[in-house]
């Protein structure tokens, strides 16, 4: 049996349905968590989203915490915001293999290359954030984990230098 381009771009927009509404619940849960740490329950930081422990940051200062979460937020938005467009490209029927460079498919590919710009340029930002405030920290803390992109998980050393530990410790 063969699959035809209509079956797998079918497909596709399932997986994307999946995908966003997995990514939804992320961002939903980095805003949720942020706000439920800020004002009602500070000691929900030790266990902020998916293993993520910013009870040091939270410790050490609110705005840093707040300016940390509010780049994971966003980048996570972001993310949501992409796929949302992938599935109104696939929802449409705006995506024509006959006629694949149309003016519907260069929008979509230039906001598609817009928002990835901006998930990177704010994971930046948060990595060189946070690089700046366990600077200003100093030797108060061994490690400090965030997430930032892609799920991708960084450490910041004591000694100021970026890893991928696997069995990562708060101070």
């Amino acid at each position: 049996m063969t699959l035809t381009t209509p079956q797998i771009l079918k497909i596709l927009y399932v997986l994307s349905w999946i995908l966003f509404v997995g990514i939804c619940i992320e961002a939903g849960g980095f805003i949720f968590n942020a706000i439920f740490t800020l004002t009602i329950n500070p000691i929900d930081a030790k266990h902020f989203w998916q293993e993520v422990d910013l009870s040091s940051l939270y410790a050490y200062d609110h705005g840093h915490f707040f300016a940390e979460t509010f780049a994971m937020s966003i980048v996570a938005v972001l993310r949501a915001i992409m796929f949302y467009l992938i599935i109104k490209l696939l929802h449409d029927d705006k995506l024509n293999m006959k006629k694949p460079f149309s003016r519907e498919t260069l929008r979509f590919i230039f906001s598609m290359s817009y928002i990835a710009l901006l998930i990177g340029l704010f994971s930046w930002w948060g990595v060189k954030y946070s690089d700046m405030v366990n600077k200003t920290r100093g030797e108060n803390a061994r490690h400090t984990i965030f997430t930032f992109g892609w799920r991708g998980r960084l450490a910041v050393h004591e000694r100021n230098t970026l890893c991928n530990c696997t069995n990562l410790q708060t101070g």
